[in-house]
């Protein structure tokens, strides 16, 4: 939408290398972007109501879906983030992220820490099935391959397995 925006202006001569002083929109636009990285929702959805030219032109949804995420991370549910990058694979995987690796590791770390009748032989299955075939495994990281290294450690020296 701000691209869009912004083609419209420069066509119309508002912007480009001439322009001095940007449009109101832009102003507009850039605050709530501003507002909404900064997790101010209330304040930026009022502003959004209260102008219903710029709903059109600010993309609230992907603002609201990363606070929900790490609202929920603060809660220790890491369900929505690893949701969340199922859903973003392919742009992952060509900025090279190893986020998913690393809730991997968060998930087996707040499943040992929970205890439990079997919980060493499933986070064994669980380092198994998300670890060792996660794309950090398959990526040339040293400190991602550290860090495997740490974790298996730590369930086969941790006071479980046998």
């Amino acid at each position: 939408a701000y691209l869009r925006e912004c083609e419209t202006n420069f066509n119309q001569g508002q912007g480009g290398a001439n322009s001095h002083k940007p449009p109101r929109r832009r102003l507009d636009m850039a605050l709530l972007d501003y507002m909404l990285a900064k997790g101010r929702f209330e304040t930026a959805i009022q502003w959004l109501r209260d102008d219903g030219e710029l709903a059109n032109l600010v993309d609230v949804e992907p603002f609201e879906t990363a606070q929900n995420v790490v609202q929920a991370l603060r809660k220790h549910n890491l369900a929505p983030a690893i949701a969340w990058c199922d859903e973003h694979r392919a742009q992952r995987a060509k900025l090279g992220c190893t986020l998913m690796f690393q809730l991997r590791v968060q998930e087996m770390v707040e499943m040992v820490s929970a205890g439990g009748e079997n919980v060493w032989a499933d986070a064994i299955k669980h380092a198994r099935k998300h670890l060792a075939t996660s794309e950090a495994a398959l990526a040339d990281s040293e400190g991602l391959a550290r860090l495997t290294r740490a974790m298996l450690a730590c369930l086969v020296f941790g006071g479980g397995g046998g």
